[in-house]
């Protein structure tokens, strides 16, 4: 028997917008950007598969989004990093070519287009919230105390001014430690984190932090000073996974349209890094709760994804992604899929009747990046770096998904994608060979001791108003 969350979208009352009849005349067209990002792909195949005309904008010719049958046509532009070369550049598009469907695929991207909002609208079809919202989410310290204040359990953080005050705090925190961005949002080295387990290496990775870890011109405006990063508890990932995701959808109103959850069961780096191999979960009621609370307590509506550590029995958040995000095929392949409903939602389209029974999960219950898995792992065997019992739970975790597992970027229906993105993974091993080794091939497991103390009870939610799914 479906009980929660399974039970509710079962019986149709979360409005899924997924059944509705197209719009009458031709819908209007879409503008994808970042070609190489899994997130773009799978917006595109989305997209492309309802009957949308998809321009996929880019530099790279091993782009797997790039060379999607779905994809209407390639048009070439700057870099995003590029940031006011590829304004200028999505400006003159729109000018040329209005009305195209604009949603952002990287937190830079999310940040500019909110950041310019008032003229992006006057070329592109937008859904999009506020700078405001968009900053509160992506700025990890705002996005804290906001988590605070609709109690949504988030992990102890600190945010020091500065290296002064990391000495002084050295001795006290709670260790492992890991030292974060505030946010990823023009941030020149795309650091993720660095783990710390004493006070001495924790003062020294600050001061090498301070040194390399630095922002691009722009963000200050609307963030303030990004100098110092944050410190936040360290929590060990275990094997068979321990970073949480909720992924989703809310409408403008701020209703919650639908969700998924999955787990992280394989990072790179695997110490703090991207996803690389996932597993479906449940929907924990609770830290879905707590998301749509956040999401109307800042005003944000769109696609999600949030990630939680699992600690102690709860979900702590870490991380919220308001845009596209690398592995969203899987949403879409098990029932949900967000790149459609935020295009449908951008048109103003009203709520549809429930669709016909539950959103299936389409016997879909894993997914991964297969050949730059094991091209990875065979690598660690040749190298030394790995053992065969790694190489063996792999293979057995392959052979029990089977077909139930979807592919990163190969698709039986869609084939070149797959084999462009298997063609850039070789080319990057060949071509960045050290880092290449130093982060994915001698790349180690999580280390296995605990935290040094226990983390603070987390704290108790507020009543969930009415309206709220349960």
């Amino acid at each position: 028997m479906k009980t929660g969350y399974a039970a509710r979208e079962a019986r149709g009352t979360l409005r899924p917008l997924l059944s509705a009849p197209p719009a009458s005349g031709t819908p209007p067209p879409c503008l994808l950007t970042m070609p190489t990002y899994g997130g773009t792909l799978a917006a595109v195949r989305a997209l492309g598969a309802a009957g949308v005309r998809v321009t996929v904008a880019g530099s790279e010719l091993l782009a797997p989004a790039r060379w999607s049958r779905h994809v209407h046509r390639f048009v070439r532009c700057p870099p995003p990093r590029k940031l006011e070369a590829f304004y200028e550049w999505l400006l003159r598009f729109g000018e040329r070519e209005p009305g195209h469907f604009l949603y952002p695929t990287s937190d830079d991207l999310a940040w500019l287009f909110a950041s310019r909002a008032a003229e992006l609208g006057k070329h592109f079809l937008l859904f999009q919230p506020p700078l405001g919202t968009v900053v509160e989410v992506l700025d990890k310290k705002r996005l804290h105390t906001a988590c605070a204040e609709v109690g949504l359990p988030t992990l102890p953080t600190w945010f020091p001014s500065g290296l002064d005050e990391v000495k002084r705090l050295a001795g006290e925190l709670i260790l492992p430690l890991v030292i974060k961005p505030r946010t990823q949002v023009r941030l020149s080295t795309g650091n993720h984190g660095r783990i710390v387990g004493s006070p001495e290496e924790l003062v020294e990775s600050y001061r090498q932090w301070l040194l390399h870890d630095r922002y691009l011109p722009g963000p200050e405006k609307d963030f303030g000073d990004l100098t110092a990063p944050m410190l936040q508890a360290f929590v060990p990932v275990p094997r068979d996974g321990g970073v949480y995701s909720i992924s989703g959808f809310i409408d403008r109103s701020g209703e919650l349209v639908g969700a998924r959850a999955a787990r992280k069961v394989l990072q790179r780096p695997r110490r703090v890094g991207v996803g690389l191999c996932f597993e479906a979960a449940g929907v924990d009621d609770e830290a879905l709760a707590g998301i749509v609370r956040l999401c109307r307590r800042v005003g944000y509506f769109g696609v999600f994804e949030v990630e939680f550590v699992s600690d102690q029995g709860r979900h702590r958040l870490i991380d919220f992604n308001p845009r596209y995000y690398g592995q969203m095929h899987f949403e879409c392949a098990r029932g949900l899929p967000l790149p459609l409903l935020a295009y449908r939602a951008a048109r103003g389209e009203p709520p549809m009747p429930p669709a016909r029974g539950p959103l299936e999960n389409g016997g879909k219950d894993a997914y991964a990046f297969r050949f730059g898995h094991v091209f990875m792992l065979m690598l660690r065997l040749l190298l030394g770096t790995s053992e065969d019992e790694e190489s063996l739970h792999w293979r057995h975790w392959y052979a029990a998904h089977g077909e139930r597992r979807v592919d990163a970027s190969f698709d039986p229906q869609d084939r070149l994608p797959g084999l462009v993105h298997a063609t850039a993974e070789v080319w990057q091993a060949l071509r960045f060979a050290r880092g290449y080794y130093r982060n994915f091939v001698r790349d180690e497991q999580p280390p296995p001791e605990r935290l040094t103390r226990s983390l603070p009870a987390a704290p108790v939610p507020p009543p969930a108003p009415r309206d709220l799914p349960g």
